[in-house]
Order: structure tokens, then C-alpha cells, then sequence
């Protein structure tokens, strides 16, 4: 997966290079590294997270069986 999106994101710069592309590409990464350090490393929590990964859950049906949680 890491791979795919590797390629995901360098592609379209090798391609077709445009300013554009790595504006975006600058923008996504430094917002991925920014949630990563807040919510991963440094293990901050916001008061709304546990709501919508809740919500998330339902909405999307990807929530875990009774049997798997026990």
C-alpha cells in the first residue's frame, strides 16, 4: 500500500511536471506529518475523537463483532 501510493504521489510530478503538483503534494505531506506527530507520537487526544471514530463505525459498518471484542 505504501508503495501504490508512492507512486500515487510521484507519478504525476514525473509526467507531467507542474509547480502545481507540488504544491499539493507539500500540502498533504506536511499535513500527514502534523496529525502523525500530534496524534501518534506525542498521544494527544481530542474530546470529540472517540465519537466520531464511533460514528465512523456505524456509518461505514466496519465495526468490530461482540465475539471479536471479548
Amino acid at each position: 500500500m505504501v508503495l501504490l501510493n508512492l507512486y500515487l504521489f510521484i507519478a504525476p510530478l514525473v509526467i507531467r511536471p507542474r509547480l502545481e503538483y507540488v504544491y499539493v503534494a507539500t500540502g498533504l505531506f506536511g499535513g500527514g506529518l502534523l496529525l502523525y506527530v500530534t496524534l501518534i507520537h506525542l498521544r494527544l487526544t481530542l474530546p470529540f475523537y472517540d465519537k466520531l471514530v464511533t460514528w465512523t463505525q456505524l456509518v461505514l459498518e466496519v465495526c468490530p463483532s461482540a465475539k471479536s471484542v471479548q
